[in-house]
């Protein structure tokens, strides 16, 4: 029983290691790509309304 017990305590801890190194790689990319990836070009395509297949421009075309 008592050896159940370290085996399972072992795998919990190798378990939560694992996780928090995987989302500490996760963050790290996240915030790498996210300061790279907005560029002067991207920034001058986008216009101020909702996107074109959005609910909000469906509902203008009708009522027009």
């Amino acid at each position: 029983m008592k050896r159940n017990l370290v085996i399972f305590v072992i795998v919990l801890v190798l378990f939560i290691v694992i996780a928090l190194v995987g989302y500490l790689i996760f963050m790290f990319q996240s915030r790498l790509l996210g300061s790279t990836t907005s560029s002067p070009v991207s920034s001058q395509r986008r216009s101020a309304g909702p996107p074109v297949g959005s609910p909000v421009r469906r509902v203008v075309r009708e009522a027009a």
